[in-house]
């Protein structure tokens, strides 16, 4: 999660929170209260999910970008403790399922065959 005040004025920050984006990393941006339309749309492009920073410890306000313009849906979302949370644990199934696809892959690509003499080899 980022917190800036002007994250316009932090490229170095924005790069790495595009190369976290583009490798499935979930980056929660709060937004400023009184951010113009190009910090608007900039958080959109870098982050996973945005919130207004005033009210984002009370109860969150999530902006989602619509069907990739400049328009903005505001949907009211809880950013309580228990929701963090929930959030948290969806998360760590995620990576989980990740894990056990990747393991399962890794079996798959080993096949055991048994010879003539009753032996297994891996190959």
């Amino acid at each position: 999660m980022v917190i800036s005040k002007n994250i316009t004025q932090e490229p170095e920050l924005i790069k790495v929170l595009q190369a976290l984006r583009s490798k499935n990393h979930n980056v929660l941006v709060a937004q400023p209260p009184d951010c113009n339309v190009e910090t608007v749309v900039l958080l959109q492009t870098v982050s996973s999910f945005v919130w207004r920073s005033r009210i984002l410890l009370d109860r969150g306000v999530l902006i989602e970008q619509q069907n990739g313009s400049s328009q903005h849906v505001v949907r009211t979302t809880c950013a309580c403790n228990g929701c963090l949370q929930a959030v948290a644990n969806k998360l760590a199934k995620k990576r989980k399922k990740q894990q056990e696809r990747k393991k399962r892959k890794k079996q798959k690509k080993r096949k055991v065959t048994t010879t003539t003499k009753g032996e297994t080899e891996c190959k």
